[in-house]
């Protein structure tokens, strides 16, 4: 698939269908952009209290330089193909 740029680019969904990896092939300068986002619907769904907990845990590691993981992005193996099919397409 292409953005309106021209840009080809893939969406790779998680298998809980709450965490996206969008990866795009830039038509410019031949970079790779891998963007990971989540649905506000799912976010929305827990308490205050321990989203604050969450973010003020990330905060801390960020300010005190230590390897932090936002979340995790589970793959299918038939969406794995997919992605590895367009890595292989646009190299």
């Amino acid at each position: 698939m292409e953005d309106q740029l021209g840009n080809k680019k893939i969406t790779v969904p998680c298998t809980c269908f709450d965490h996206f990896m969008t990866i795009t092939r830039s038509k410019e300068d031949l970079d790779w952009w891998f963007t990971t986002s989540t649905i506000d619907f799912s976010t929305k769904q827990q308490d205050g209290w321990r989203i604050f907990k969450h973010r003020i845990s990330l905060a801390w590691k960020i300010l005190t330089g230590k390897e932090y993981q936002f979340f995790d992005v589970i793959v299918s193996d038939k969406n794995m193909q997919e992605l590895m099919d367009f890595v292989k397409e646009n190299m």
